[in-house]
C-alpha cells in the first residue's frame, strides 16, 4: 500500500527523480511471472520507464495511485512534411 504522503508528494511531482523501496504487492505472482519470463527483474520497472523517456526527451509520465497504479504518458504529435503538392 502506498501511504497518502508519498501519493501527495508524487502527485505534485515531488520525488520524481528519488528512488523509493520497490515491492510487489502479490509476492508469489511476482516471483510466478518473473520465473515464467515475463519480469526481467524485480523492483526496475519505474526506474526504467522515467530513464527511457527522459533519453527520448518526451514529457514526463503522470503516475496514478488509487486502488490501482497507472502511468499515464502524453503522446507527442510529430508533423511530417510532404514533399507532394495536392491539387
Amino acid at each position: 500500500m502506498v501511504s497518502k504522503n508519498l501519493k501527495n508528494k508524487i502527485a505534485q511531482g515531488e520525488g520524481y527523480y528519488t528512488e523509493f523501496n520497490h515491492f510487489a504487492r502479490n509476492a508469489i505472482l511476482a516471483n510466478i511471472m518473473q520465473r515464467a519470463g515475463f519480469i526481467e527483474k524485480l523492483g526496475t520497472g519505474i526506474t526504467r520507464i522515467k530513464q527511457e523517456i527522459e533519453k527520448a526527451g518526451l514529457p514526463k509520465p503522470v503516475f496514478h495511485y488509487n486502488y490501482f497504479f497507472a502511468v499515464e504518458f502524453t503522446r507527442v504529435k510529430k508533423v511530417e512534411k510532404s514533399s507532394e503538392k495536392s491539387s
